[in-house]
């Protein structure tokens, strides 16, 4: 399948699963990446006209000819522990060692 038709694909299941948001929120990330792929405009955003704008932060793919579609989902609770990126490499060799 191209990458315009799984981003069809993608679109159609986050409206089906819109109530769900765990799901929603891993085909939101999904979809980002094929617009990109496909070389639509798409990011991540945050909206100034809510107070906490940075807990839901908005996803958004600019679709041509057409206008901007988004998604608040919900922002990574966890605190940076301060990390190099080193560090953050040989957290993930370890990870695969295991």
């Amino acid at each position: 399948m191209d990458t315009k038709l799984k981003f069809k694909q993608v679109l159609k299941n986050i409206e089906k699963n819109e109530t769900n948001y765990d799901l929603r929120e891993f085909l939101v990330v999904q979809a980002i990446y094929l617009a990109k792929k496909i070389g639509y405009k798409a990011g991540i955003r945050f909206d100034k006209s809510m107070d906490n704008s940075y807990d839901w932060p908005v996803w958004c793919i600019e679709l041509p000819n057409i206008g901007e579609i988004s998604w608040h989902c919900p922002s990574f609770k966890g605190e940076y522990d301060g990390y190099t990126t080193d560090e953050k490499y040989n957290r993930i060799h370890q990870y695969l060692m295991k």
